[in-house]
């Protein structure tokens, strides 16, 4: 167990080492803070550059570490992740920084009304963050760029014939056989996801017993880059229930979440391309999901089922930011909401009687602890965050931010 999670260990020391570094600089901020002009704000761009770090680090890295080949080795360089994985080379640094710049301007407008309220819902999205991140961590499907040359060449180390020994005994013998990066090109150029590698990749759990240093530096800086986008989707997806402001501030907070709403959309078409041109090819149809464990046969338009949970979080954050934007009373939106919550049981009722097989996939009744102890915080947080939007379209703090808006 503690193999298993020493990446994740490793990679929360780090983010609470940045954090507890960013805090230590608050005082040359708390200028900027008070500023009424979110818009204007120097503070604001700030992110742009941390964005920079957290985003960039993953592309320079793969470049240092898989650029020059060494003699003997067969290693795939950088341009190889670039087309493969796009959506964690390409976007995140390409678009990504426009997101987090509008989900912290948000924050500061929320930030006049409450302050309180705005370190609650930075330490949620911290601390939810992290939680997704074990997952991620120790899921399955393994990507090239989390092995290190050795490893994609087998050469050095994996040469060792107790080393193979080892690696047949724990099922992932077949990645060194031959050169693992030559074993992954051939089954993408083949395309039909039946490929002897894609078994040795499809779990991580195999990989965390093989005591051989297999893992590259990149895999850290991927892992860094993902908690981080999920900390700055979560800390937006916790600004729409935000009570309401004067006409000025409240359109500017919804304006600033659609403006992040759409970079976070822009993440589909990257996401779309690896799944038709990388994963299916690899690994076939039929893929389950890190935080869902859901495994069956799904693609629409190339998103499949290990997509469920970013298209979910997608559909609930559209809902409520429409509901925001449409300035519904909170009758209105009460109604709209036990509605939906209605036909959400109805469904399940439908499903339960006539597709067990579906109802038991959606609510997790294979006894798996690990997803389905993600179900019952996913479905916490959505209910506290609908409690939450709820409660905020009766609040008006528009009195207490005219004389600001003035300004």
């Amino acid at each position: 167990m503690a193999k298993l999670m020493e990446d994740y260990i490793g990679i929360i020391g780090a983010i609470t080492a940045f954090i507890t570094l960013a805090t230590l600089g608050i005082n040359l901020f708390k200028s900027h803070w008070t500023s009424s002009e979110i818009t204007k704000n120097p503070f604001t761009y700030y992110v742009l550059l941390i964005n920079l770090v957290f985003t960039s680090a993953l592309p320079v890295q793969l470049w240092l570490e898989f650029n020059a080949k060494a003699r003997g080795q067969v290693f795939m360089p950088f341009s190889f992740y670039c087309k493969y994985y796009p959506h964690l080379v390409i976007y995140p640094p390409l678009l990504f920084g426009f997101a987090a710049l509008f989900v912290m301007r948000g924050a500061m407008l929320r930030w006049a009304t409450s302050r309180k309220a705005v370190l609650v819902r930075v330490c949620l999205a911290i601390t939810f963050a992290s939680f997704i991140l074990y997952y991620e961590t120790t899921g399955g499907y393994l990507m090239l760029l989390e092995f290190n040359k050795e490893a994609q060449s087998a050469t050095g180390q994996f040469e060792a014939a107790s080393v193979r020994r080892q690696a047949e005994d724990l099922g992932i013998g077949q990645a060194f056989e031959s050169p693992m990066a030559q074993q992954v090109y051939k089954a993408l150029t083949i395309n039909n996801g039946k490929s002897k590698i894609a078994k040795s990749l499809s779990s991580f759990v195999p990989w965390s017993k093989f005591n051989i240093p297999w893992k590259s530096r990149s895999r850290i800086l991927y892992l860094t880059m993902y908690w981080y986008m999920s900390f700055v989707m979560l800390l937006g997806y916790s600004l729409i229930p935000t009570p309401r402001m004067s006409q000025k501030r409240d359109s500017s907070l919804t304006l600033n979440l659609a403006g992040a709403l759409i970079i976070f959309m822009m993440w589909f078409p990257f996401r779309i391309y690896y799944n038709t041109y990388t994963k299916i090819p690899l690994f076939g149809r039929v893929l389950s999901d890190n935080f869902l464990g859901i495994s069956f046969d799904l693609n629409l338009i190339g998103l499949t089922a290990s997509d469920i949970v970013p298209i979910l979080t997608f559909l609930v954050f559209v809902f409520f930011l429409l509901l925001r934007a449409a300035e519904l009373s909170r009758y209105k939106s009460f109604l709209i909401i036990a509605v939906l919550a209605v036909g959400t049981a109805i469904g399940s009722i439908y499903l339960a009687i006539y597709k067990p097989i579906i109802f038991a996939s959606v609510y997790g009744l294979d006894g798996n602890i690990r997803y389905f102890i993600f179900r019952t915080v996913a479905l916490f947080l959505l209910l506290l965050f609908t409690y939450d939007f709820l409660n905020s379209r009766i609040d008006d703090t528009s009195n207490d931010l005219t004389r600001l808006d003035k300004n």
